[in-house]
């Protein structure tokens, strides 16, 4: 917080230019790495180097052993391990990124944030990050009605960014704390979401070696503000320490790994949203289905669905299953869970949407959908897979008008 606010009345409002220097740019969010540390570990790695090619000789070893004595020669072995466990400690540096994300902050907060397993999945899904296993081990806080965002959550996530780069690399598996949410500056009076990972030592909780695994370390702390409508500032400081004997430069690539899943985090929020209407339209009903339109027009722009031949050239909204014309239809690809034996598989499947649903999906504040989704006595039934002809038999029951979202419920005609 105190980087943050220094970074806040700097006059060009950047970090330390001597100090933090940009290493890459994902859209309009900046990566700065710390330039001092990375001199140091370059620093202690030339130490232990000179030292070790010492020790190594061993006509020079004899003649320091006989000309200094054993004992101080012990002293410089004792002293380069000590220095190469140093550097192993200090060989992650910290780095910064910072800028801003086209969206809302209660979109970019329900994007980052996830109440079960089968959430994170589904996250995991739109992301397209290098997750590849997840428990959560404890939840220890949940969402309040006025903190809908509110958790706090013991984790333990397999990353397998190491063994994308090299095959031969193992895989890292983290332990850590989570904690999300969003809190009133006292100084401004304005909205701060937060996002902490921080990794635990937890008694119980061993390494993993003969599953092949190296137990790594992170510390990520992000803060967000809502800079304008329709824009997101980022600040975040942190650092990804994968262990064992890994460069520095791969070091640096999994916290830049780690930087760019804030990007994604809005349109995590805004698929899971769509995942909510088509829930919401074909089970619950929420003043959002069919209309009754004539079916030989779109029932967005009113464009007859013929083409120059006299063919029909249509779309089916899979929401609202309404008909619309090539120039008011979206093909989205959502993910959607499926039960197994065991646990359960994500699948994505392409669905046909209109324009007009996924424009009520985006406008759609996000703080509702968080509240609805941790409201539900099986959250996971949100992102369950209906198909059309299942939706098409619940409607037959009650409809609602479309165009006028969160109007009276209608009754359908027999």
């Amino acid at each position: 917080m105190v980087d943050y606010e220094h970074v806040l009345v700097s006059k060009s409002g950047l970090p330390n230019a001597t100090r933090w220097k940009p290493v890459t740019r994902k859209y309009n969010v900046i990566v700065y790495q710390d330039q001092l540390a990375i001199e140091e570990i370059k620093r202690q790695k030339r130490k232990t180097k000179s030292l070790g090619d010492i020790l190594d000789m061993t006509r020079v070893g004899d003649l320091l052993s006989r000309s200094v004595g054993p004992g101080t020669l012990r002293s410089a072995a004792t002293a380069c391990n000590r220095d190469t466990v140093v550097s192993e400690l200090n060989k992650t540096p910290t780095m910064i990124w910072m800028g801003t994300i086209e969206c809302e902050l209660d979109d970019l907060m329900y994007g980052l944030g996830s109440q079960s397993d089968e959430v994170t999945r589904i996250n995991s899904s739109y992301s397209g990050n290098n997750m590849q296993d997840f428990a959560t081990l404890a939840l220890l806080e949940k969402a309040t009605p006025s903190d809908s965002f509110h958790s706090l959550q013991l984790k333990w996530e397999v990353n397998n960014t190491l063994t994308k780069a090299k095959p031969l690399w193992r895989s890292c598996d983290f332990v850590y704390l989570e904690a999300t949410g969003v809190i009133v500056s006292r100084s401004t009076g304005q909205r701060i979401g937060y996002q902490i990972l921080h990794s635990l030592d937890v008694r119980g909780i061993t390494d993993l070696p003969r599953h092949k695994l190296t137990r790594g370390r992170l510390k990520v702390y992000q803060l967000f503000r809502q800079k304008s409508k329709g824009t997101v500032e980022v600040f975040a400081k942190g650092m990804v320490d994968l262990a064992g004997d890994i460069p520095v430069t791969m070091v640096s690539y999994a916290t830049i790994e780690a930087a760019n899943w804030v990007n994604t985090a809005a349109e995590c929020a805004r698929k899971r949203k769509l995942n909510w209407l088509l829930f919401t339209a074909a089970t619950k009903c929420p003043n959002y289905a069919a209309t009754g339109h004539n079916e030989s027009c779109c029932s967005v722009c009113a464009r007859k669905l013929r083409n120059a031949f006299g063919q029909k050239t249509f779309f089916d909204c899979h929401i609202c299953t309404e008909r619309v014309c090539y120039r008011c239809h979206v093909r989205q690809e959502l993910s959607f869970i499926t039960p197994d034996k065991t646990s359960f598989v994500v699948n994505r499947k392409s669905i046909d949407l209109c324009t007009r649903c996924v424009h009520t999906a985006t406008q759609t504040n996000a703080q509702r959908v968080a509240l609805e989704e941790r409201a539900l006595g099986d959250p996971v039934s949100m992102y369950k897979y209906i198909s059309r002809e299942k939706h098409l038999l619940l409607e037959k029951a009650t409809c609602f008008d479309v165009k006028n979202y969160g109007g009276r419920r209608k009754e359908s005609n027999p």
